[in-house]
């Protein structure tokens, strides 16, 4: 019972850092993106870049302002990567299918229905909730976490000091970038 509860803590332990594996990559541009600021505050923004230098530039949707953040007052930030239309076909595909079988079995039974087509009624059912689950599944948007690297931004093997002049459509930084 001891190695049980031993194999369950290990187990535990583990996922929480497996949590933590997506980071956000510099000058790369997220179309939608949602960021969590550290005091319990959210923004829903578009067109969201981090620059090299630390600083996040975005387009914030409800003052429809661009803006600059520094990477410390950020908690989190997370990045739609499509919607939900495939899992919820699938799953509706599958409730069909099953909904269908139990269909016929009633229907068997009833000795009006001996000329009754069963597989065009299976893929019928199955085929119809599969297209309702993917019309619902695709008005859920799916977002992934991604995290910012601040072991990345602020670590280096010696002391180093380089001006840096970051240039993007969108987001003009200078910055000093020392590593220790």
């Amino acid at each position: 019972m001891k190695r049980l509860y031993i194999i369950i803590l290990l187990i535990l332990t583990g996922l929480g850092g497996y949590g933590q594996q997506k980071f956000l990559k510099t000058n790369t541009i997220y179309k939608k993106s949602k960021i969590f600021l550290k005091p319990n505050k959210t923004i829903k923004a578009k067109n969201l870049i981090m620059s090299k230098d630390s600083f996040i530039g975005f387009h914030n949707k409800s003052t429809n302002k661009k803006e600059i953040l520094p990477v410390e007052d950020i908690k989190m930030v997370s990045v739609k990567k499509g919607s939900h239309f495939f899992s919820y076909s699938i799953g509706g595909a599958v409730a069909g299918f099953g909904l269908a079988l139990i269909a016929t079995e009633t229907l068997k039974s009833n000795p009006l229905r001996e000329d009754f087509n069963y597989n065009a009624y299976i893929g019928g059912f199955t085929l119809t909730f599969a297209v309702i689950g993917g019309i619902i599944g695709s008005l859920y948007p799916k977002w992934e976490s991604m995290f910012i690297d601040h072991l990345k931004l602020y670590s280096g093997n010696n002391l180093q000091i380089n001006p840096q002049i970051d240039i993007h459509k969108d987001l003009k930084t200078i910055g000093l970038k020392i590593n220790f």
